[in-house]
């Protein structure tokens, strides 16, 4: 349902928006877990939330340093509130026709790999293991122990490292504040209103994959432990 009053901004670098303002003019910041809480307009931090931007479902941001002019519009048309619905629920549908054109070329690569055997083809038979070294001779001194499987000392292991910038992310960009979908938006807005992003923008863009892999690992179900075996009944 989308109810408010329509709104115009006119940006200081000359853009002009159009959008819904569901309950006026309200003055908010953003937090530091992504959220946001209302302030006044004189806070450095201000900014208002306009929905549905160019009839695109979803908010965007604007600070009140880059606003050159607000202007409220009156109350939404209903004319006006079926010609946004109509867009959100076009913009659902492509993406949903999208998201179907994925599945479908992913199942064509794995049905393609199948019909050329590098699916389901037996594995190659190990080589058998190589023979023990012989035991070092009395006096000598003891092999260090092995570091296989490590990473070098004073390098930090890749994957580990990895993981800790994505978990890092994920507690800076906590979701569903931050989003595939609000990536998609703040890209959207730089192509259609050449509105820059801000440094969080920025440094969230930056960090997608590592965001994603983190939230996918933290969305995982936790494994099954497998139960071990009966303890052996005593006898009398």
């Amino acid at each position: 349902m989308v109810a408010g009053s329509r709104a115009r901004l006119l940006l200081k670098r000359g853009t002009v928006l159009e959008g819904i303002l569901p309950r006026g003019v309200v003055w908010e910041a953003q937090d530091r877990l992504g959220g946001y809480e209302p302030v006044s307009r004189d806070d450095p931090r201000a900014g208002i939330r306009v929905y549905y931007v160019l009839g695109i479902e979803g908010a965007m941001f604007f600070r009140r340093e880059e606003i050159e002019e607000l202007k409220d519009l009156g109350p939404l048309e209903e004319a006006r509130e079926k010609s946004i619905q109509e867009n959100v629920l076009d913009a659902r549908r492509k993406a949903l026709e999208e998201q179907e054109k994925k599945i479908q070329a992913e199942l064509e690569r794995i049905l393609g790999k199948r019909k050329a055997g590098e699916i389901g083809a037996k594995p190659p038979k190990a080589a058998a293991p190589a023979a023990e070294p012989p035991p070092p001779a009395a006096g000598a001194a003891s092999a260090s122990p092995s570091t296989k499987g490590s990473a070098a000392p004073g390098k930090p292991d890749p994957a580990a490292e990895r993981k800790r910038k994505g978990d890092e992310l994920l507690e800076r960009f906590p979701y569903p504040d931050w989003s595939e979908r609000r990536a998609e938006t703040i890209l959207w807005r730089e192509r259609v209103t050449d509105m820059k992003r801000d440094p969080e923008e920025a440094a969230f863009i930056a960090g997608l994959e590592l965001w994603k892999e983190a939230l996918e690992r933290r969305n995982a179900p936790a494994p099954v432990a497998k139960a071990g075996p009966a303890p052996a009944e005593k006898k009398p």
